[in-house]
């Protein structure tokens, strides 16, 4: 009877600690599957936190490529038009359309802004508020020769675009080449001699109307007569 009881409980202590084990063996499954699941989240916002910040730095690197780019063509349009503005202050000294001042005057203005690209360009880039600086003092060089050339100190230029017989009027060549002069009244000069281009080529290709021509006749007779006159 003892023998039996003892087996007994020895079999009931036994089905317990398999109990047990089972038990315990679904609870580490249980977390060990919680701990992958856990893992792998982390993994994959580790993933998309890589993904992003690749894509920011490429990103960061084609727009500093991209500024590096137009940095480069402005200094090489600065570089041109410097070119070409010399040339047309050479020309306008051989053929005497400037004086000797006029041309020193004007020479100083280049080496400013000659000056002034190399000062922008020291850290090895143009930023687009210096490009534009640039350019405006580019653009106000170009309307100082062109008024020096066409007054009436020394020779006076010929507006050829208009005529070999036209010449600026002194008194507007003066206002033009005045370093007073704001960007807003050049700009409406520039407008009014473009305005004038326009014409002319309309007048002379364009398919209208003779009331029209008239029209237009008449508005550039009237431009022609503000600015120039015809000698």
């Amino acid at each position: 009877m003892k023998i039996n009881l003892l087996f007994a409980a020895t079999a009931c202590f036994i089905v317990f600690i398999i109990g047990q084990s089972v038990v315990l063996s679904k609870e580490g499954s249980g977390t060990s599957r919680k701990s992958k699941a856990r893992a792998s989240i982390d993994a994959a916002k580790t993933k998309r936190a890589d993904a992003v910040e690749a894509a920011k730095a490429k990103r960061q690197t084609s727009q500093e490529s991209a500024r590096e780019r137009l940095s480069e063509r402005a200094n090489q349009r600065a570089e041109t038009r410097q070119g070409n503005q010399a040339k047309r202050i050479e020309h306008g000294i051989n053929k005497g359309y400037l004086t000797q001042e006029e041309a020193a005057k004007l020479n100083t203005q280049q080496k400013n802004i000659e000056s002034l690209q190399q000062s922008f360009s020291s850290d090895g880039k143009l930023t687009g508020n210096e490009a534009l600086q640039l350019r405006n003092a580019l653009n106000e060089a170009s309307r100082c020769i062109f008024a020096e050339k066409h007054d009436a100190d020394g020779n006076t230029m010929p507006v050829f675009r208009l005529g070999s017989n036209v010449t600026m009027k002194n008194d507007v060549a003066q206002v033009l080449g005045s370093e007073n002069l704001s960007k807003q009244e050049a700009r409406v000069y520039l407008n009014d001699f473009h305005r004038m281009m326009e014409i002319t080529k309309t007048l002379s290709t364009g398919n209208i109307s003779e009331a029209e021509r008239n029209t237009l006749q008449n508005e550039y007779n009237n431009l022609l007569n503000k600015y120039f006159e015809t000698k």
